[in-house]
């Protein structure tokens, strides 16, 4: 998939049975669109009755193209608006390529370095529903606090995927065989910028509704941080549930029965239509 006068991205959809509107999905960092997340976004799709839309992040793809520079300078003064805007000009064409494009877009997701660019998005499509899974820009650090972290929840991703068992597990294996992204240094650091500072709580309108959720073990998502930004939804008056994962860190998302559990919370296209809630953003 190619826009006009932009890198190639590889795309991921996945449909269930007669959608009632989209969910864009935004996944994290250094996470290719292969077997086991088509396993995740089907089990999102099937809990929401949403077809669910996702590309590679630009300047993390297989394909290893770099970042426009613009986006870059953004980047390194922490903010995501403009990679978001990148985002979503793929999202559309991945969706009209589709044949998805006559359907409201009613759901924004986000794992990890992906929760900055849906939390961006939300402020250019009026969408119903935001869900920010494991957010990391939540908190001003260092890039040597940020690395410790991560380092520290690496050593915590066994947990994750030692509650996946069978047909799950092999997703997980044959996926580790499948072509991994690549980024170049200098759109790692600008990325790192971005996830160091605070441009979820600094720059988050008051969404129509909102999922927050963490792992209990998470050091790349602070609890303090993380209450904080669920103290600062409240205070805007913006309903959702907040959920901490026991037993988990980080990578929660890569927990079948995490993502689950996750996805059941969300509401589905009949239960915003049943509690009167606007029907989602065209793409027309």
């Amino acid at each position: 998939m190619q826009p006009a006068r932009l890198a190639p991205l590889e795309a991921l959809v996945a449909v269930p049975e007669r959608p009632a509107g989209l969910a864009f999905h935004f996944p994290g960092f250094n996470i290719a669109l292969g077997s086991w997340e088509a396993v995740r976004y089907a089990q999102l799709a099937e809990a929401t009755g949403l077809a669910v839309v996702a590309v590679e992040l630009p300047g993390l793809s297989r394909f290893g193209h770099r970042l426009p520079g613009s986006v870059r300078r953004d980047l390194m003064d922490a903010h995501a608006d403009s990679w978001a805007e990148l985002c979503l000009e793929y999202l559309r064409l991945a969706t009209r390529q589709a044949g998805l494009d006559r359907l409201p877009v009613r759901q924004l997701t986000g794992f990890s370095t992906g929760c900055s660019l849906a939390a961006a998005a939300s402020r250019h499509l009026a969408v119903p529903v935001l869900a920010l899974i494991e957010p990391v820009s939540v908190t001003q650090r260092s890039l040597a606090a940020l690395e410790a972290a991560n380092l520290a929840d690496l050593a915590r991703f066994p947990a994750a995927l030692a509650t996946n068992r069978d047909w799950v597990a092999q997703a997980w294996r044959t996926q580790l065989r499948e072509p991994g992204v690549r980024y170049s240094v200098i759109d790692l650091l600008a990325i790192a910028r971005l996830l160091s500072g605070r441009s979820i709580p600094d720059d988050l309108d008051r969404p129509a509704w909102c999922l927050l959720a963490r792992g209990a073990r998470s050091s790349l998502c602070p609890a303090p941080a993380f209450d904080a930004l669920d103290a600062q939804l409240v205070a805007a008056g913006a309903p959702g549930p907040t959920l901490a994962i026991s037993g988990l860190g980080h990578q929660l998302w890569h927990s079948f029965g995490a993502v689950a559990a996750l996805s059941g919370r969300l509401p589905t296209a009949s239960d915003m239509t049943a509690a009167g809630e606007y029907p989602g953003q065209s793409l027309s």
